[in-house]
């Protein structure tokens, strides 16, 4: 599996993602490990199908998309998630969670717009990614957020 994603294969992605769903917990370990190896951007929309389906820790997963090649592809993904009309959180938790991991500034403004209107789950993430990538724009932001009823995403805003 891993040699798949090494070589960069195309047919790489199409190949490690199915094990994903595998019933043995090192298969799916093993091809979250691999899929983002070979820095295919195609990667990104398989890892968050992943944090959806829950199959995996969250942590593996977005340790494993926190990275720079992934960026502009986890931007999408949080577009094509609105898109879809996409309820569940946590997709847009773990991408909110790789973006901050990541550390880029490309993700200052989906980050303010995501602590404007997410779930608290999602405003919390959004708040703790602009720890880290945040700018001069994210600082009124921020600031609004410390006074939030729900404490922990005031915490968040503070730290």
């Amino acid at each position: 599996m891993l040699i798949l994603a090494h070589l960069r294969l195309p047919e790489g992605v199409t190949r490690l993602e199915p094990m994903l769903d595998d019933a043995d917990p090192d298969v799916r370990l093993v091809a979250v490990a691999g899929l983002p190896l070979g820095e295919d951007p195609d990667a990104v929309p398989a890892l968050v199908r992943a944090l959806s389906k829950r199959r995996l820790a969250p942590e593996r997963v977005i340790e494993r998309l926190g990275q720079p090649w992934a960026v502009e592809s986890l931007l999408g993904q949080l577009k094509s998630l609105d898109e879809a009309g996409e309820r569940r959180a946590a997709p847009r938790v773990g991408v909110a969670r790789a973006l901050g991991h990541a550390g880029d500034p490309r993700a200052e403004p989906a980050m303010i717009d995501l602590l404007g209107r997410g779930s608290l789950e999602e405003r919390i993430s959004a708040a703790r990614a602009l720890g880290a990538v945040g700018g001069r724009r994210a600082r009124p932001e921020l600031e609004r957020a410390l006074t939030d009823e729900a404490w922990p995403l005031s915490a968040q805003a503070a730290k």
